[in-house]
């Protein structure tokens, strides 16, 4: 093989490199397809716990997924990442909040119409718990929060918590 030759697969193999954080995992099969009959193959990876992609000379590290071996060429798949754990804010009955401020707090703090905030006041009311919506436990605990300060502030004991999703539900 000669320097244009070598060369030339070096610009395939970094073409391919491209394409695999793009999740094309067809377009690189065929693209490895043409390149094993006219390069040579890479050499095995070299740490038996470092996941890495090899491309001719290079190996290029990835943070993740299992290497499959095809023919002298290692490609490696793109780790699956989780979603994060949602949290539901829940609202609590008691005896002394008015309704009238429960469907005010939803509508202030959760951008609720009238008619959902109303429905879920009513879901308070008649359950004793209503869960109002379902975000990052971030953004859920500060929610919570704020509806607490600003009930204390007027005066109500409306109790709001940030808690995983499905926890407790039995319906």
């Amino acid at each position: 093989m000669g320097f244009s030759e070598y060369l030339a697969c070096q610009v395939l193999h970094l073409f391919v490199e491209r394409l695999g954080g793009h999740n094309k995992a067809s377009a690189r099969r065929r693209v490895l397809g043409r390149l094993r009959a006219r390069c040579v193959p890479a050499p095995p990876p070299r740490q038996q716990g470092h996941k890495s992609q090899q491309f001719g000379w290079m190996a290029v590290s990835k943070p993740g997924g299992t290497p499959k071996e095809d023919d002298g060429l290692a490609v490696a798949d793109k780790p699956k990442t989780e979603r994060p754990r949602r949290y539901q804010v829940v609202l609590h009955n008691d005896d002394y909040t008015t309704m009238e401020f429960v469907v005010h707090v939803l509508t202030k703090f959760f951008h609720l119409s009238d008619t959902e905030a109303t429905s879920i006041m009513l879901q308070v009311h008649h359950k004793g718990y209503g869960i109002v919506g379902l975000f990052t436990r971030d953004v859920a605990e500060t929610k919570a929060s704020q509806v607490m300060e600003y009930a204390k502030e007027h005066g109500h004991p409306l109790k709001c918590t940030a808690e995983p999703e499905g926890l407790g539900d039995s319906e």
